[in-house]
């Protein structure tokens, strides 16, 4: 069918560049962090195609940094990665897109939590 159609080379060409994008806004969505990592490791190589240099390069350091989290570490950041107010499905988002009181609400939690670990000597 492709090699008949230009128009349908075209859409599925532009399907499957959009996939990965869209699983990678659906993870944090849904607090899959496994999702999430997957994502990015689907997306990456489009950064190194197209030639984005910074985002190929810290996107694979993010990616290795995820994947080589302990496991007490991985279960502690899966649980707290994103944030919800509401307990709908399909409602969390990433800290970064907070609004300026909630994040600064998340901020002091997170302060928090690094204080006690810090004393326990891990950080």
């Amino acid at each position: 069918m492709i090699t008949r159609s230009p128009t349908f080379q075209y859409w599925n060409t532009i399907l499957s560049l959009e996939e990965p994008v869209l699983v990678f806004v659906r993870a944090p969505r849904e607090k899959n962090f496994s999702l999430y990592v997957e994502a990015l490791e689907s997306i990456v190589g489009y950064f190194f195609a197209f030639d984005h240099n910074n985002y190929a390069r810290w996107v694979s350091v993010h990616i290795s940094d995820m994947s080589s989290l302990s496991t007490s570490f991985r279960q502690e950041f899966q649980n707290n990665w994103v944030v919800s107010k509401t307990q709908h499905r399909f409602s969390s988002l990433a800290s970064t897109s907070l609004l300026p009181e909630q994040y600064m609400d998340f901020q002091s939690s997170l302060n928090t939590e690094c204080t006690l670990t810090r004393q326990v000597g891990m950080g």
